[in-house]
C-alpha cells in the first residue's frame, strides 16, 4: 500500500506520476479517499474581500451558463484543494476543466483523470 508523503511544511501531498502509474486502480482510489478534501487556515492566502470574492462567483456564473449554452461538458469549482503529482496542495480561486462532468466534488486531482490544470497568474508555485 501506498503511504501519502507530505511537503516539507507537512501538508499532504499526491504522489508523482511515477509512483501513480506504478499502483494498482485500487490502490489508486485508496490514495485519492486518502487526501484530504480541505485545505488548513495555515496553507491559504490572506482574506481577499468583496471586490475579489465577487470577481470569482460572477466569473463562475458566466462559465456555467456559457459552456451549458454550448452544450459542452464542463467541471467548474471555487477554491477546490487541488493536488498535483509530487507537490504541496493548494486551493486556486477558480477551477475549470472541459469534458469533465460536473459533479459535487471535495477536491481535484488531475492526476487520476489525466487532465491537469493549466497554471495560472495566482497559482502559489509561480512567485
Amino acid at each position: 500500500m501506498f503511504a501519502l508523503r507530505t511537503s516539507p511544511a507537512g501538508f499532504p501531498m499526491a504522489p508523482s506520476a511515477e509512483e501513480w502509474e506504478a499502483l494498482s486502480p485500487a490502490e489508486r482510489a485508496a490514495v485519492v479517499a486518502a487526501l484530504p478534501g480541505e485545505v488548513t487556515y495555515d496553507e491559504i492566502g490572506m482574506p481577499e474581500g468583496d471586490r475579489h470574492t465577487k470577481a470569482k462567483a460572477r466569473t463562475y456564473d458566466a462559465l456555467c451558463r456559457y459552456f451549458k449554452r454550448e452544450r459542452r461538458r464542463i467541471y467548474v469549482s471555487v477554491d477546490p484543494p487541488t493536488y498535483y503529482p509530487d507537490e504541496p496542495r493548494f486551493a486556486p480561486d477558480l477551477v475549470a476543466v472541459l469534458d469533465v462532468d460536473d459533479i459535487e466534488r471535495d477536491k481535484w486531482g488531475g492526476q487520476r483523470r489525466g487532465q491537469g490544470l493549466r497554471l495560472g497568474a495566482r497559482d502559489p508555485r509561480r512567485g
